[in-house]
């Protein structure tokens, strides 16, 4: 097995469309709606093995809208809705149990 890296995401199905890589590790929350779009070009094999945090960005210097942007992700976790857009895109291993702040709940 010959391990090659690629300049991310498009070369690396670049790669894969054009026979130069046989196979490919590609981001869980990309892969999903990328192979949506490709009428499921590509074959996904296992589970994610590696989940990578994300979040939004504010300014630190205004706490009150950070608090009010976590008052609305948990709003929308709480109703369903949250779990239903996750479902929706095919990124329920991606999904956050809680919104947070800087990792704290």
């Amino acid at each position: 097995m010959d391990i090659v890296g690629t300049d991310g995401s498009p070369d690396t199905r670049l790669q894969l469309n054009q026979g130069r890589a046989d196979a490919a590790v590609q981001g869980a929350e990309t892969i999903v709606y990328q192979n949506s779009i490709e009428n499921n070009r590509y074959a996904i094999v296992g589970t994610p093995f590696m989940v990578q945090q994300m979040g939004l960005g504010f300014d630190k210097q205004d706490p009150q809208f950070g608090d009010a942007l976590k008052k609305a992700l948990a709003a929308l976790v709480s109703d369903g809705t949250y779990q239903k857009l996750v479902s929706k895109w095919g990124l329920n291993d991606s999904a956050i149990r809680q919104p947070m702040i800087n990792g704290q709940p």
